[in-house]
């Protein structure tokens, strides 16, 4: 591997994680089972939690729906 790519591979992980942390719209990535796999920090506190991790730990349809197969249609 070229050693220019090797470093351009950080900088653009941090562009993107200040972008993402930086929005005001709340943003996340999701598996089909249900659970994050990244939120930002818009996301948290639209749903009123301290920290990433604690939203990380949320089951979707359980925990943020009110009817939990809605998710799935979706």
């Amino acid at each position: 591997m070229h050693k220019g790519a090797a470093q351009a591979v950080p900088a653009h992980d941090v562009r993107y994680r200040l972008l993402l942390d930086n929005i005001c719209v709340g943003i996340f990535h999701s598996i089909p089972g249900g659970r994050f796999t990244e939120v930002n920090t818009a996301l948290v506190r639209m749903l009123g939690y301290e920290s990433a991790d604690e939203v990380l730990e949320l089951q979707l349809p359980g925990d943020l729906y009110v009817n939990p197969t809605d998710r799935e249609r979706l």
